[in-house]
């Protein structure tokens, strides 16, 4: 199936490794790489990977590839198998599937915004005593503009860094979507949040035995909110990160909060800072996989 997440995925895929890997590149014409790359199981062995695309001026990254002009040593590239010429492995081309489904279905709640109201609207407006306007046009980027403007600072930070981005519902796949084993991670994602649900739950995790590293102090002003890390040795983690380590059964209490799209940094529902929490993730560009005891250390 051509879907856009095995589009975008493949693309930025191969448009980071040529920008982090290539061994050689040279341009046909003024729009079509030809990039040299060794083979990800096999540095002995190397690939040409070719495609139009756009180099960025300031960086002079390779970006923005032509999908019906990708080719791996001169075969055209169609479907997610095609990676196997380049030497990565089942687990790999595993995860990065995870990812092509996760980014379809960011992408249909991408879609779906432009019919239906996202929950996030309704809890800000309970928030604020107020709803929204009825006649907001969500095909009118001018809308968004007079959204913002027309709520406080706190909102409309929280509407722009849980909703916003540059590249549409999820930017780059590969940097923004969560991997992991677990079935229902983009369940998670702060764009499926917002649209589903509005808010989340910070989950405090009882960890009596921790040692803790700090820097700094809480304010004053936040003494009282933040017991239980003071007194009741509480850790906050995403809903994620307790299902993927296993600690629902030392979850003891929850905060609710607005997700921001960094995935890892959450604003409590009526807060004005920041927590930002450890985040369990499987990395594709490396052999890296952060778990629960590297979250700790």
């Amino acid at each position: 199936k051509m879907s856009i997440g095995l589009r975008k995925t493949v693309s930025n895929l191969l448009e980071a490794l040529i920008n982090e890997k290539a061994v050689h590149i040279k341009w046909s014409n003024e729009n079509t790489i030809i990039a040299t790359i060794a083979d990800a199981h096999d540095s002995k062995v190397q690939h040409t990977i070719t495609a139009k695309c756009e180099r960025n001026l300031f960086s002079n990254e390779v970006e923005n590839f032509e999908w019906d002009t990708i080719m791996i040593d001169e075969t055209p590239v169609k479907q997610m198998t095609d990676l196997f010429l380049l030497g990565f492995n089942e687990e790999q081309c595993s995860i990065l599937n995870q990812n092509i489904e996760a980014t379809d279905y960011l992408e249909t709640i991408y879609e779906q915004c432009r019919t239906s109201e996202p929950k996030i609207l309704k809890s800000l407006a309970n928030l604020l005593g107020s709803s929204f306007p009825s006649n907001f046009d969500r095909t009118q980027p001018r809308a968004y503009a007079m959204l913002l403007a027309s709520i406080p600072a706190r909102e409309a930070l929280i509407l722009t860094e849980a909703c916003g981005n540059v590249d549409g519902s999820t930017g780059n796949p590969i940097k923004n979507v969560m991997f992991g084993r677990k079935s229902g991670a983009v369940q998670h994602h702060p764009i499926s949040v917002a649209f589903q649900s509005g808010i989340s739950q910070l989950q405090l995790v009882s960890h009596p035995n921790a040692t803790m590293l700090e820097a700094g102090s809480i304010p004053e002003r936040l003494l009282n909110i933040f017991k239980f890390y003071t007194d009741k040795h509480q850790i906050p983690m995403n809903k994620y990160a307790v299902d993927i380590s296993g600690k629902q059964s030392a979850v003891q209490d929850s905060i609710d909060a607005f997700v921001l799209l960094s995935k890892r940094s959450f604003i409590p529902f009526d807060g004005d800072f920041q927590i930002k929490t450890s985040f369990p993730a499987q990395i594709t560009s490396e052999n890296r996989v952060i778990d629960w005891k590297t979250a700790l250390d």
